[in-house]
């Protein structure tokens, strides 16, 4: 990955007119036979490259570190501002669609006025950063430095982006912790943009399931079942009923009905991977499903379990995509604890062995490589699948209850992939199946 400096270096930084020149002052020096090297620093707070507080220029207003870090983290776009003078529409007009924060290079010689806090806030612009000495106009510095402040945008001064092309960027440029202080010194980085990471503030899609017509009405509890084998088998045996097939682009989806115990569940099979899934599980909410329970295989990594074993998922490490599109981004999701509990209540009931585990969801199937596992493993994964992790996303943002039984298949545990024919295991699969039904079946809907 990537990483560009944008800091200045502290000492050599140019200096705004009149500023004091910073001064580092040696306390101790191990070449002088002291046991450490202990410096102090004298400065001026806007010494290199700095954040501006608003109480650098408005009274009774917030001090550098009571400024929210958001202002200065996350994605930014760097725009050429090339020329002389006051920075005006043109500029504001070429602002991307969306932009949070603005990097602004060669502009030693532009400035901002009175009129940009309103206009850069009605655009959702929350820091504005320049390579200049100054946002401002260096004859009229409070015009252009009220009008950001007070509009709550934060300010980044004397940035280096001469090493930056124009474009969108991964921006860390937290000024230090200092109370009190209006303004602080700061260590900024671009990364490489991941849209991924983008913020995403708004709950209703374009395409909301909800707003759709259903077709059908599913019963509250519905069993996600990654097994074919079982389902066709099933089938054929009457014991599953299909009661409507829903068209896709990956072919007919049959949704079933089994009579589990006097109740009817909803039977379906996802499909395979968390984005694919993702959409069957959506549609099952938005036709009434109150209740999901997935029932799947998985690789087992780390402690080499034996085929068969079940595992009860309590938290996923979010190495896919689906599940950024519904949460804030985090490493990983802990499953909802109440369904949890519910599942390892019934398997117990059952006299089923069982062990609880942090599983690894990822997209890469072919990429699953050992440095990677490495690494999975010493975060605590016992299993790799494809889909927990989004799943508990979608189950959290639209507020429906979610658990996951699955089995162990294929290993990674060894220096070597076994497949251990895991697919072919259809006697086994059935008993997960029928697990799984008893633990909806057992599933109080007003718990």
């Amino acid at each position: 990955m990537k990483i560009i400096d944008i800091s200045r270096e502290f000492f050599s930084a140019p200096l705004y007119p009149g500023a004091m020149k910073p001064e580092l002052i040696k306390i101790s020096d191990v070449r002088k036979g002291d046991d450490c090297s202990l410096s102090a620093v004298k400065a001026e707070v806007h010494t290199g490259s700095h954040g501006d507080a608003p109480s650098h220029f408005l009274d009774s207003s917030r001090d550098i570190a009571e400024m929210p870090l958001l202002s200065y983290i996350g994605s930014c776009h760097v725009m050429d501002c090339e020329g002389c003078g006051e920075i005006g529409r043109t500029f504001f007009d070429a602002i991307p669609a969306g932009a949070r924060r603005l990097l602004i290079k060669n502009a030693e010689n532009r400035y901002f006025t009175a009129s940009a806090g309103q206009i850069l806030k009605a655009k959702g612009i929350l820091c504005i950063g320049t390579d200049g000495l100054s946002v401002g106009c260096l004859d009229n510095e409070s015009e252009a430095h009220r009008s950001l402040l007070s509009e709550g945008i934060a300010i980044l001064e004397n940035l280096d982006l001469s090493q930056v092309e124009p474009g969108q960027y991964f921006l860390s440029a937290a000024p230090i912790k200092m109370a009190g202080s209006d303004g602080a010194p700061l260590r900024a980085v671009l990364l490489p943009y991941a849209p991924i990471l983008d913020e995403n503030s708004q709950r209703e899609a374009m395409i909301e399931p909800k707003k759709i017509e259903a077709p059908i009405q599913l019963t509250p509890k519905v069993l996600l079942c990654f097994f074919p084998d079982v389902l066709q088998k099933l089938e054929q045996e009457g014991e599953l009923r299909i009661f409507y097939t829903h068209p896709t682009e990956m072919g007919p989806r049959h949704f079933y009905h089994i009579n589990w115990q006097g109740e009817t569940l909803t039977v379906v099979h996802p499909g395979c991977g968390a984005s694919y899934g993702a959409l069957m599980m959506e549609r099952a909410i938005a036709w009434g499903a109150e209740v999901l329970l997935a029932c799947g295989g998985a690789g087992v990594i780390g402690e080499k379990l034996p085929m068969g074993a079940l595992m009860v998922p309590e938290t996923a490490i979010r190495d896919e995509g689906t599940s950024y599109h519904y949460l804030p981004a985090a490493p990983e999701i802990q499953l909802e604890p109440k369904a949890v509990e519910h599942l390892a209540k019934t398997l117990e009931r059952m006299g089923c062995r069982y062990v609880r585990v942090k599983t690894w969801t990822t997209d890469g199937f072919y990429r699953e490589t050992r440095e990677r596992l490495t690494q999975r493993v010493a975060q605590g994964c016992q299993a790799v699948e494809m889909e927990c992790a989004a799943f508990a996303a979608i189950a959290r943002f639209r507020e429906v209850h979610y658990a996951q039984l699955l089995y162990s298949g294929d290993s990674l545990a060894g220096p070597q992939w076994e497949h251990r024919q895991w697919m072919s295991q259809t006697a086994l699969r059935e008993q997960v199946f029928r697990l799984a039904c008893q633990a909806l079946a057992d599933w109080n809907l007003t718990d």
